[in-house]
């Protein structure tokens, strides 16, 4: 009945945006983590979801591996269902990640000049900064984020899907 966890609380940079370390802004090197459960008889091998999710969602989880009945307290449902029926929950919540304004931070930090909100669907990951505005990164095609699709057609029709899911996170949150 062992149940074993892998994860990480933040990545860190590297100078792919400008900055080293982490807190300093939401962009994918910062903001994804490895997640590995391992429960022999109870998570299958070789099963990768696809869906972005967040380390939140861990505690109702484990209450949910360890049968305890009790992972409903928490306000994020359990990932478990991602991996036995990973195709039937196309409406999933994307993750949210909030970053307060740093002003001790670096001048390249996006932190220093207020705060952000990002949204990861399985294909774009979403940035909605105070005063730096809006970006849009295409997760498969553009996997370093550089090149901001915010201004494009495609993009402008995303992001009107974002902020009304960030609406929905951010009212639903606890």
């Amino acid at each position: 009945n062992l149940l074993v966890i892998l994860t990480s609380d933040h990545g860190e940079a590297f100078g792919e945006h400008g900055t080293v370390q982490h807190g300093n802004s939401l962009y994918r090197e910062e903001i994804q983590v490895p997640l590995i459960v391992w429960q022999p008889g109870k998570v299958p091998s070789n099963v990768r979801v696809a869906q972005p999710v967040t380390n939140a969602a861990l505690a109702s989880t484990v209450m949910d591996m360890v049968g305890s009945g009790d992972q409903d307290v928490f306000p994020l449902r359990s990932l478990k269902d991602l991996w036995e029926a990973p195709n039937m929950f196309p409406d999933w919540p994307p993750p949210l990640a909030e970053m307060e304004f740093r002003a001790w931070k670096p001048d390249a930090a996006p932190s220093r000049h207020g705060s952000l909100r990002s949204l990861v669907s399985p294909e774009y990951h979403f940035i909605d900064h105070d005063t730096l505005g809006q970006e849009l990164y295409d997760f498969d095609d553009d996997p370093l984020e550089t090149e901001n699709l915010a201004d494009t057609e495609n993009g402008r029709a995303a992001i009107e899907k974002f902020k009304d899911s960030l609406q929905s996170v951010m009212v639903n949150s606890p």
